[in-house]
């Protein structure tokens, strides 16, 4: 292979794209099953071999526990446990690598320079793990080029698209699972990424899922469709797998016409389906595309008119609108290619080195915006609250569901096949079982099922527990469960086990939980953690703390997280803390573990050590932790970091609502009252309630006074007692004291302090001096200095000025009341 071949592989979180480049300017895709796209996947079947692509895929139906459908994310977590093995990060991508090499090879008869790319935001530590895999696979010093740096030099060299030096590009990369959004600059030195950001859980699937749940809502009932979405048969499944198939062609015909056909099975039906039904649908994801985009580019501080273009990058950046969008709020026509999945892998071989370091994730906020606080009112009159943030949320347990099908292997054979794997006494049933596993890797199911059956008739409990896993992959669950109850009684803890996550799927947790015990009670570990789960969601924490403690004693890593989430939960904050600790240094839970053990740190006072933890679990792709980073950095006054958090966690969708509220919060503390009362009145339509109080503040400051009681008094109705007060002192402004004395009564009967005081002051203003001075004594003991000095006027005004003089509080005192 001459110098001038040069190969580039895009290691992509659902797929993976490699490519040959010639001087001469031709390529050639790489295909791996007839395709250019190569499933990022990887199963493991056992300790020693590990399966990638479709291969990996089909094998996962028959033990979900054994597959990682997305290696790419767990660069953080050191190593996965697949099944019962635990696997190293850097193997896992070296499988899918390798994969790569061995076409490569087969295509060009050599293994030509090389270069891989990365996401932008992949810092030193997440590129060596990268270069490790690269060498474990056999690649001799590749060149790593962050993803959109590649997609900038496919826009300048082969779109031929004007770059000049001093200008940049937005590389918006919509893939099947995660959208990235960078701004590329080219400078004198070549190409750098001047910001960077993403949605983790956003990509062409999400559309696909839309498009499926509006079918489905027009089939309503119908038994057939309930039949079709929740296969119980072979037929069914593959009627399913048919369907999702045709769905996507649908949206990939869509991007291209005005209207497709979906031919539903089972009901007979073919849907006419419309492009502008698609884009009703998928609307709602594509805007937080496009304020995603936004955001990056105010980040970059890139001058419009120095903006060269918005490239597409990706298959699912097809869709029209997409384009129409960014159109609409860039201002610029975006570009797009013929074939946008393979940008990337064609632009690192074009791309010449550059000497740009991508930007931490954390160093680029969103571009601020204004600030105004709310004013003190003069002593003695109603006083208005300030607007109050969101508490960070813990993220509940979220354990690892039950597989769909059996989580352990066929056992081996009790002596090996000779020869072709065929044993002439047939009618041993050792023998029948070892022709069975003989049949089935040579990938002939339906005479292994036979070979197995006449070997389980004949009493053999591996024949038994195999002929099981080959009926639960065919769809006949029935027959599956029969086999695995044979098996369980012959003592097989596995069978036990994999019956009773059957029995799970199947409703019948009572029995579940009988088999789950039956294997716990011979130490399987998985069956405890399962027992563990099933206890919880009963609602029985002690007995689920019981079983991750056991499962934990086993060697169970995935218990560490769900154990300390029941702790955290009973209160046993200490433990739980070293629990979280464990399963981070175990690798397990990561990113959700560094978040629950931040909220533990924050809520004892351990604010640095807790923002340490955020930005740990942030770098890991986990979106909750960038609203309580946001919050923990508001709280020590961070702000305008702060702010760029809430952004992010805006963008990204998580805490959409509380984090709208505190951003709305921050700015209108600078001054920035119009921008706050936009996301205050969009926090509202997410169901927020906190912000209808807020809302009504910033209202109620720039004089908007009608609306501002319209939402006072909408939070009032939620109980909001702040809101009850507030309202109150608009109604006594307008003269209407016999409705403000009501909802000032509301106030205090939910403890309202400051109620109390203007409660007070109202019925003094109406010569009801008696009663006031209960209410002022009331909110005086509760250390309210105005109440304590209005008390003292009106007993001065009575004649007693001994006691009025105790209660006078000169400005600079301290309000606790002196008798």
């Amino acid at each position: 292979m001459p110098s001038s071949v040069h190969l580039g592989v895009d290691f992509g979180t659902s797929h993976t794209v490699a490519l040959l480049s010639r001087a001469d300017g031709s390529t050639t895709p790489l295909l791996f099953d007839g395709s250019p796209l190569l499933p990022s996947s990887v199963y493991a079947p056992n300790e020693n071999e590990l399966f990638t692509g479709r291969d990996a895929v089909h094998s996962a139906r028959i033990d979900p526990t054994r597959f990682e459908p997305h290696p790419k994310r767990r660069v953080d977590d050191g190593s996965v446990l697949l099944g019962d093995v635990e696997i190293p990060v850097p193997r896992l991508f070296a499988a899918v690598l390798a994969r790569v090499r061995d076409e490569c090879v087969r295509v060009a008869g050599t293994l030509p320079p090389t270069t891989l790319t990365h996401p932008a935001a992949w810092g030193p530590a997440r590129r060596l793990v990268l270069e490790d895999a690269a060498a474990e696979a056999g690649f001799t010093s590749p060149r790593l080029l962050p993803e959109p740096v590649a997609a900038a030099g496919h826009f300048m060299r082969v779109a031929d698209r004007e770059f000049p030096v001093g200008s940049g590009v937005v590389v918006y990369d919509f893939g099947g699972g995660t959208l990235d959004v960078s701004v590329v600059v080219r400078d004198d030195s070549g190409l750098d990424v001047a910001a960077v950001d993403g949605l983790q859980e956003l990509g062409g699937v999400d559309l696909d899922h839309a498009l499926f749940q509006h079918v489905g809502g027009q089939l309503g009932d119908h038994p057939e469709w309930r039949r079709l979405v929740t296969p119980e048969s072979p037929e069914d499944r593959r009627h399913l797998r048919s369907f999702t198939e045709d769905i996507r062609l649908a949206k990939e015909r869509l991007s291209r016409h005005n209207q497709a056909d979906i031919v539903v099975p089972l009901l007979d039906r073919q849907l006419h389906v419309t492009r502008d039904e698609l884009e009703s649908l998928t609307r709602p994801l594509l805007d937080q595309a496009v304020r995603l985009t936004k955001a990056v580019m105010r980040a970059s501080r890139l001058p419009a008119e120095r903006t060269a273009g918005v490239f597409l990058v990706g298959g699912a950046s097809r869709m029209p609108l997409v384009a129409t969008l960014l159109h609409q709020n860039t201002g610029i026509a975006p570009t797009v290619i013929d074939q946008p999945e393979i940008v990337v892998a064609h632009g690192a071989t074009l791309t010449d080195p550059v000497a740009a370091t991508p930007p931490a994730r954390e160093q680029w906020t969103s571009e601020g915006i204004g600030a105004a606080p709310v004013g003190t009112p003069p002593s003695g009159s109603p006083h208005p609250v300030s607007p109050y943030p969101v508490s960070p949320p813990p993220v509940s347990a979220s354990p690892v569901s039950p597989p769909a099908f059996p989580p352990t292997s066929p056992p081996a054979p009790a002596y090996g096949p000779t020869g072709d794997g065929f044993h002439p006494a047939i009618t041993d049933p050792a023998a029948m079982f070892d022709l069975a596993i003989a049949r089935e890797e040579q990938g002939d199911s339906a005479e292994a099922a036979a070979r197995y059956r006449e070997a389980a008739d004949a009493g053999h409990a591996g024949a038994m527990y195999n002929l099981a896993i080959l009926l639960a992959e065919q769809g006949d669950i029935a027959e599956a469960m029969t086999w695995y109850r044979k098996a369980a009684d012959t003592g097989d803890t596995d069978a036990a086990y994999n019956l009773a996550i059957l029995l799970a799927e199947q409703g019948d947790t009572a029995e579940a939980m009988t088999w789950y015990r039956k294997a716990a009670d011979t130490g399987h570990t998985d069956a405890m953690y399962n027992l563990g789960i099933e206890s919880a969601e009963q609602g029985n924490s002690a007995e689920a703390e019981g079983w991750y403690r056991r499962a934990v004693d086993g060697g169970h890593t995935a218990s560490m997280f769900n154990l300390a989430v029941v702790l955290s939960q009973r209160g046993s904050t200490a433990e739980a803390e070293g629990w979280y600790r464990r399963a981070i240094d175990g690798g397990h839970a990561g990113a959700d573990a560094m978040n629950n053990l931040a909220i533990l740190l924050a809520d004892r006072g351990n604010s640095a050590e807790a923002e340490g933890w955020y930005r740990r679990a942030v770098d890991g792709g986990h979106t909750a932790s960038m609203f309580n980073l946001a919050v923990v950095l508001s709280q020590r006054g961070s702000t305008a970091e702060a702010e760029g958090w809430y952004r992010r966690a805006i963008d990204g969708g998580h805490a959409g609502a509380d984090a709208m509220n505190n951003l709305a919060i921050l700015l209108a503390d600078r001054g920035n009252s119009a921008e706050a009362e936009g996301w205050y009145r969009r926090a509202v339509d997410g169901g927020h309630t906190a912000s209808m109080f807020n809302l009504a503040v910033v209202l109620s400051q720039r004089g908007s006074t009608a609306e501002a009681m319209t939402w006072y008094r909408k939070a009032a109705d939620t109980g909001d007692t702040d809101a009850m007060n507030n309202l109150a002192i608009l109604l006594t402004e307008q003269g209407d004291s016999a409705e403000a004395e009501g909802w000032y009564r509301w106030a205090v009967d939910g403890g309202h302090i400051g109620a109390m005081s203007n409660l007070a002051i109202l019925l003094t203003e109406q010569g009801n001096t008696t009663e006031a001075e209960t209410w002022y004594r009331r909110a005086a003991d509760a250390g309210d200095a105005e109440a304590m000095n209005n008390l003292a006027i009106l007993l001065a005004n009575r004649g007693n000025p001994v006691e009025a003089e105790g209660w006078y509080r000169p400005p600079s005192t301290a309000a606790t009341p002196t008798r």
